[in-house]
């Protein structure tokens, strides 16, 4: 089962737009819309909107179960009703400058990156990762525990990034503001994370502020595929794949996938399969089944390219999911059914 937040117009009630979470229960191939109340959205991708609604503005949703999940970036938020009504999260710590970046699930453990937040014992500039017990029916007011914060100037609060990775074995996080990041590895569930030794993304230059983000690969040790982006020009960029086994201390530079496109994001499935994307004039996704050493292009498609791609993302070794979409179009689900070998509309 998956779920998507956003606006829609087609049977919006007002003369704007309304904002929703979309479902699906069979791998994306058909989705159903729940009218959610008490989110807006923060960001909304419809042409000639601008945001607005009632309640907390959120962007992106995360769910535990068909039932529970959690509303994010700016605020944050939590259903117990399938995302039909949500209601504000820790709001007793955010202030008017809080914004949570990131929040995903691992085990029994929420894990979020905010700035902002306005916790005792921390510096409201700063980029916190934390957690917390993940919300249940039977407990609506969890208690936070931080991780570790970073100062910040008040300036770069709007500017900071965060990506997190959650899987079965581990979780990965990384966040920062423009080219300086943060990296942190650590078991799924755990309170304690282990600052990564060397950040393979500083032997590279990229010149945007956005982090590159990892993947994990639920291997025993657990393997971690880093993407570094470099040498950006029209339409394509290096796409440098590092590797470590063990838990960020060390990294191989293992290869690289072709040039066509600007980087997007990446997602490895065991036992050494890589996927990444990009996007430029076309749209690619570049599959390895060597670690990262050599890559195939599974998918060239859209011409003129996505404007903004989510994914690649594995939901099991043999089927992976990527979300496009671009201005004025409709969305495109696209479904790998054998591995990242190719991919076709859902």
């Amino acid at each position: 089962m998956g779920f998507m937040f956003g606006s829609y117009k087609q049977g919006c009630s007002t003369t704007s737009s309304c904002s929703g979470t979309l479902r699906t229960s069979d791998t994306g191939h058909s989705w159903g819309l729940i009218q959610s109340h008490g989110v807006y959205d923060s960001s909304p991708l419809l042409t000639n909107v601008s945001p607005s609604g009632s309640g907390v503005a959120v962007s992106k949703v995360s769910f535990l179960s068909p039932l529970v999940g959690y509303a994010f970036d700016p605020a944050l938020a939590f259903t117990i009703d399938g995302g039909v009504n949500f209601s504000p999260l820790l709001a007793s710590f955010a202030t008017s400058t809080t914004r949570f970046l990131d929040v995903e699930v691992a085990g029994s453990t929420t894990y979020f990156v905010a700035v902002g937040l306005n916790f005792s014992g921390v510096s409201p500039n700063s980029i916190v990762f934390g957690s917390f017990p993940n919300i249940s029916t039977a407990n609506v007011n969890p208690s936070i525990k931080v991780i570790s914060s970073s100062a910040i100037s008040a300036g770069s609060l709007q500017n900071a990034v965060a990506s997190i990775r959650a899987y079965p074995f581990g979780v990965a996080v990384e966040f920062g503001v423009n080219n300086y990041t943060t990296a942190l590895i650590g078991a799924a569930g755990s309170p304690n994370f282990t600052a990564v030794g060397q950040n393979p993304c500083s032997q590279v230059q990229y010149s945007q502020p956005y982090l590159p983000p990892l993947a994990i690969a639920d291997t025993s040790p657990i393997s971690i595929y880093a993407l570094c982006t470099s040498n950006p020009a029209a339409g394509s960029s290096q796409k440098t794949i590092f590797t470590s086994t063990n838990m960020g201390a060390s990294w191989t530079n293992d290869g690289s996938a072709p040039n066509g496109g600007q980087s997007y994001g990446i997602d490895a499935t065991a036992p050494s399969t890589v996927i990444v994307s990009a996007s430029s004039g076309a749209t690619f996704f570049y599959t390895s089944t060597d670690g990262g050493k050599t890559f195939k292009t599974a998918f060239t498609g859209f011409p003129g390219g996505s404007e903004y791609l989510y994914g690649p993302y594995f939901l099991s070794s043999s089927l992976a999911a990527v979300l496009s979409y671009s201005q004025g179009s409709p969305f495109s689900f696209l479904v790998s059914t054998d591995g990242g070998a190719s991919f076709s509309p859902s």
